[in-house]
């Protein structure tokens, strides 16, 4: 089902307000680049876990390795530092990718509330465990898309993107099926 970003935000408090779980509401926002994630993510007062913080380091040649249904994204540490301690309420910790130095280059404890929120590509990938209580998908148009990123990121930035991370991103979504996993599509059009 599609839906506005004031829509879906309203379902939201709905639903934390309706928990009756001793463990956080996890919301997991996955989504095309660009397509407001991370700016719906920061409209909450609660914990964010990007998952641009779980990027591999490149190789020994310098090269960053994609496979080819997730991308750069290191699943495994994603499983053992965040999934695997969404279950309880205790506090965790988790490495931080800087893309600029291309290693981890810092730590961030996460303090369970009613509520944590995931964001960023690969974040529904089902070759994780079914860990969200929420899926949402960000969606939006190529041309959006471009507009976006170059605003963002200028024109340099844009030409990576199209070549490397949204053809990523794309065989993500198709492989996996992403947006039909998804609870509500939130389309962000301009």
């Amino acid at each position: 089902m599609k839906l506005t970003v004031d829509r879906i935000t309203e379902i939201i408090y709905n639903k934390i307000r309706g928990q009756s779980s001793s463990r956080p509401f996890v919301i997991a926002a996955d989504g095309r680049a660009a397509s407001g994630k991370t700016t719906f993510a920061g409209m909450f007062d609660f914990p964010i876990i990007h998952t641009d913080d779980f990027f591999r380091p490149k190789n020994q040649n310098g090269v960053i390795e994609m496979s080819e249904h997730i991308g750069n994204f290191d699943i495994e540490r994603f499983r053992s530092e965040v999934v695997n301690n969404l279950k309880n309420k205790n506090s965790f910790e988790y490495g931080v990718f800087d893309c600029a130095v291309g290693k981890i280059t810092d730590k961030v404890t996460v303090t369970p509330e009613k509520c944590i929120i995931i964001e960023g590509a690969y974040c529904l990938c089902p070759l994780l465990t079914e860990y969200a209580d929420l899926k949402l998908f960000f969606d939006i148009s190529k041309e959006t898309q471009k507009n976006r990123i170059i605003s963002r990121d200028g024109l340099e930035g844009y030409e990576r993107f199209s070549k490397l991370w949204i053809p990523a991103e794309e065989r993500y979504f198709e492989h996996f099926a992403i947006q039909e996993l998804c609870d509500y599509v939130i389309c962000t059009e301009d």
